[in-house]
């Protein structure tokens, strides 16, 4: 994403530079001592659209990996559907909270960060394979692990827990 983020930024600062240009040219076209490339002036004013279209198509495709890999860490399809699914009703919810009147509005999927959930569901499970070795996952011998007594220590320079 590093890239695309770069690839974007210079698109919009090309796109600013290039229109400063045109005001600047805009008093020499005005008295016709000056004609204009239309196509460039296009091109100017499509860029940056056609720009974040193609960085949001990359953020899909690299959700669909990161589920991928989410699964092939985890091994539980049924789980990472639960959450995604959990995580698509708290978001309506609070939709409905700021917009009662509205219903459920569907965004555009060329407008979208993220795949849609559906989607995201159907290919966990259509990339689901049985496990190889199933025993692993279903080891049970009534061992408990005990709990931790004591909270985690904060660290001072940074706030984060170690």
């Amino acid at each position: 994403m590093v890239v695309a983020d770069l690839f974007s930024q210079m698109t919009w600062t090309f796109c600013l530079l290039g229109q400063v240009l045109i005001l600047i040219n805009l008093p020499l076209w005005i008295i016709h001592k000056y004609t204009m490339p239309w196509e460039l002036i296009f091109l100017l004013i499509v860029a940056p659209s056609v720009s974040m279209s193609l960085q949001l198509v990359l953020s899909r495709t690299r959700e669909f990996e990161a589920d991928r890999g989410a699964m092939e860490l985890t091994h539980d399809p049924q789980g990472l559907a639960s959450a995604l699914q959990k995580m698509e009703d708290a978001q309506e919810r609070e939709l409905k909270i700021l917009f009662p009147k509205l219903g459920r509005v569907a965004i555009p999927s060329w407008l979208r960060t993220h795949p849609r959930t559906e989607e995201r569901i159907r290919r966990l499970f259509s990339a689901m394979r049985p496990l190889s070795h199933p025993e692993i996952w279903a080891w049970d011998h009534g061992v408990s692990l005990p709990m931790a007594k004591d909270l985690p220590r904060w660290r001072h320079l940074s706030g984060f827990r170690w």
